[in-house]
């Protein structure tokens, strides 16, 4: 059971590890870091564990099948049962698909279960989540990920469930989304449009969205944007057709307002209440 739920954690390796890491036991009130292998790269998340002497950490652990990877591997040193953390990227794996997926994989062991959140804290989207006897899986979106989507899967033998499922609920409490420093005030500013709930929808073949693009340097990849378009096509992305949008570039906010056309920086940190970028001299 335990390859066929690490299969489905569907993380783009880019590469693996010669060996396998070697086993750390994990320090009494340990804040566990990891980050994502592929995107985010500004981005790490926190976990806290409780009684983490009674659990082993491994990074990166490579699995048989699909060549994936489980970035944090947590597992108990009494029952053997498994807490994975894992990345999809957003681009490539949307969460209907990410949930039929998952879905599939319940529905050959135990009860299939999926809940859609609409309640949860404010630094965390929870999108969706299956459950069987022995597993639980949640698709997580954090507050400051924008490329990213996070699947934590706990998989427990079923005489010790309950009380795993207890801590997979206190872990996951605690997960939160730090960042480097930026190195810009045009970073500092996607950032801030990011956790505010801004995205930007954009075309590779749409002069004005690359010169939006532009104004942020290199804070781009702090900037939670959908590109509508493949390379070389200008057939919109599915994305973007449930957007329903008709211009390019457009800007989505959390109030489901939107502006429409190039922004100058100053303008958008007035709409959300950011601070304004500082002008370069």
């Amino acid at each position: 059971m335990k390859s066929v739920v690490v299969a489905f954690l569907v993380v783009a390796a880019l590469g693996g590890c010669a060996s396998a890491p070697p086993r750390v036991s994990v320090p009494a009130d340990a804040v566990l870091t990891f980050a994502p292998p592929y995107a985010d790269p500004e981005f790490v998340l926190q976990v806290a564990l409780p009684r983490p002497a009674g659990w082993i950490e491994r990074r990166n652990v490579l699995a048989a099948e699909r060549g994936l990877s489980v970035v944090l591997r947590l597992t108990a040193i009494t029952d053997g049962a498994t807490l994975d953390f894992s990345f999809a990227p957003a681009e490539s794996w949307t969460v209907p698909i990410l949930m039929a997926d998952l879905r599939k994989h319940v529905g050959q062991n135990g009860t299939k279960v999926l809940r859609t959140h609409a309640v949860a804290p404010d630094w965390m989207e929870l999108l969706g989540e299956t459950a069987s006897r022995s597993t639980r899986t949640v698709v997580v979106k954090m507050r400051g990920m924008t490329h990213g989507i996070l699947v934590v899967t706990l998989d427990s033998p079923s005489g010790t469930f309950g009380q795993n499922d207890l801590t997979f609920d206190r872990v996951l409490s605690t997960l939160k989304v730090t960042s480097t420093e930026p190195s810009s005030s045009e970073a500092e500013l996607a950032q801030c449009l990011t956790e505010k709930g801004a995205k930007l929808y954009s075309a590779w073949w749409c002069g004005p969205c690359q010169e939006q693009k532009r104004l942020f340097g290199d804070g781009l990849n702090r900037l939670d944007y959908a590109e509508c378009s493949d390379d070389g096509t200008v057939r919109e992305r599915k994305v973007c057709v449930k957007a329903k949008l008709s211009f390019y570039p457009t800007w989505v906010f959390a109030d489901g307002t939107r502006l429409v056309g190039t922004q100058s920086l100053d303008d958008l940190a007035d709409y959300v209440g950011c601070p304004r970028a500082q002008k370069k001299p």
